[in-house]
């Protein structure tokens, strides 16, 4: 069983990273899907933006990008378990959404969806 701390780790890192995603899809040309060099939280691209942002030396460089890699293996872990339970809760918010919007709105909504999130499921 995951502690409390663990389980609020892990809502902090999902929120997080949806956060992330939501704000890159709302941010990028509809209908142009990343690749997974384009995604923001893969660990060369993260270190290219905290390098510009912060001027990181080369040794910075190379630690975060170690520490990311060595990480990297436990949030995919911590997102096998959760994703289901993330993914149905998402499903269910934008089934919400669809049921208050008119017919004219919800053929809109569901081409903008299908555009931000592909076949990931949705409404």
């Amino acid at each position: 069983m995951i502690s409390t701390s663990a389980r609020g780790w892990l809502l902090l890192i999902t929120c997080f990273a949806a956060g992330l995603v939501a704000g890159y899809a709302i941010g990028r040309p509809h209908g142009v899907r990343p690749s997974r060099a384009d995604n923001p939280m893969e660990p060369h691209i993260f270190v290219e933006r905290l390098s510009s942002d912060l001027h990181l030396d080369a040794p910075q460089r190379d630690s975060i990008t170690a520490i990311l890699t060595r990480r990297q293996r436990v949030i995919d872990s911590a997102w096998r378990a959760l994703e289901p339970g993330v993914r149905a809760t998402i499903d269910s918010a934008q089934r919400e959404i669809a049921a208050v919007l008119r017919p004219d709105q919800r053929a809109k909504y569901l081409e903008l969806f299908r555009a931000a999130h592909g076949n990931m499921g949705g409404p």
